[in-house]
């Protein structure tokens, strides 16, 4: 079987550190099939090394925008090679759909929804009647979660052909890392670690744990994994007068040694579909704090804390909470640890496997 995952970029962020622990254990999974990846954007494929690593084989883009619409010539040349064509976020979903009126003989077309909301729901009186066409093309759509499935399946109608598939992460590698001491990560003992593992992007909301943080005593300290423009959460940092206790690590590839440093992981989102990150938090054994929206509260349901979002001020009192009352502390981190265990990647991969195998063989999705 001739497997092709499409996306519009491969730099760094939740979808591109799933696939690169999901495809080379579903391409075992599948005896005599190749895995590949495609995408779009040419300009932003600075994972494709670690991709080429693990086995998997990246098909780089042609043109420097995932929006440009010559990739549906680019795309179409490339699907036609291929048996099974899994598409992820837009726009590749629609450019997928669209190829998929012209070659669909033989082909089975998957794509993946990542998250509960987007912008173009918005804009129902244009988008809705749109994608109820663009999903109508798919054998199947998996979620990340029941929120996901639910608003899609109200936005666009696709309760027989959706399906939820967790995402899943490499536990024990979270479970067994070893830790940076304090003082490696330039701390006091009695400092407090508090980690947000996000790329900073529109969807995330960097600026809320920062004015937590300035509400918070001095031993707390903010530290942010990720790449992206941080400009204005600089600026945020400079005006609350927390440079000193806020720190900017950029894209890191230890994150596992950094979540055990860490004393409580929070991830504050605008919106969610799932939230790998928190999982990773809660395998090292922290306790989380997150964002109420949908996705991200169904990953810590009866786990971790949630917080109003956008309002730093509870975002604050829970930190401070946790770490000043440890009996408490320690129930929530173990609860955490406990939660975490059911977002294992070796099941996401024995779901994708049935999923694909099913859909290869005219079974359908269930």
């Amino acid at each position: 079987m001739r497997i092709l995952h499409i996306t519009g970029t491969l730099s760094e962020g939740g979808l591109e550190t799933f696939l690169i622990t999901l495809l080379p254990s579903l391409k075992q999974q599948i005896p005599g099939s190749t895995m590949d990846v495609l995408v779009l954007d040419k300009n932003k494929d600075s994972m494709a090394d670690e991709f080429e690593r693990s086995g998997i084989h990246v098909i780089h883009g042609k043109y420097a925008s995932v929006r440009n619409p010559l990739n549906l010539f680019f795309l179409y040349k490339y699907i036609r090679r291929y048996d099974f064509i899994h598409a992820h976020l837009f726009p590749a979903q629609y450019f997928v759909a669209l190829i998929s009126l012209l070659c669909r003989k033989k082909r089975i077309f998957v794509t993946t929804e990542h998250s509960a909301w987007n912008r173009r729901r918005e804009k129902p009186w244009l988008f809705r009647p749109v994608e109820k066409l663009v999903y109508r093309c798919y054998d199947a759509i998996t979620a990340v979660s029941k929120a996901a499935k639910i608003a899609l399946d109200t936005w666009a109608g696709t309760g027989r052909r959706s399906l939820v598939v967790y995402n899943g992460i490499p536990l024990r590698r979270f479970i067994n890392a070893t830790g940076y001491t304090k003082k490696e990560i330039g701390l006091k003992s009695e400092d407090v670690a508090v980690i947000m593992v996000a790329r900073f992007f529109s969807q995330k909301d960097h600026l809320t744990p920062v004015r937590a943080i300035a509400l918070l005593p001095e031993k707390y300290h903010l530290f942010y994994v990720g790449s992206g423009d941080t400009a204005r959460c600089r600026e945020e940092v400079n005006r609350c007068s927390v440079g000193h206790r806020v720190h900017f690590l950029g894209r890191r590839a230890d994150i596992p040694r950094l979540a055990k440093a860490s004393d409580i992981g929070v991830l504050a989102s605008f919106y969610e579909g799932f939230g790998l990150s928190t999982v990773e938090i809660m395998a090292a054994g922290r306790p989380v704090i997150v964002s109420d929206i949908d996705g991200i509260r169904e990953v810590v349901e009866g786990a971790g804390l949630l917080f109003e979002n956008g309002n730093e001020r509870d975002l604050a009192e829970k930190i401070r909470y946790l770490t000043e009352h440890p009996a408490v502390y320690e129930e929530v981190a173990c609860r955490c640890e406990q939660r975490s265990l059911d977002f294992n990647i070796d099941t996401t991969v024995k779901e994708y496997t049935t999923l694909y195998t099913n859909l290869i063989n005219g079974r359908g999705i269930k």
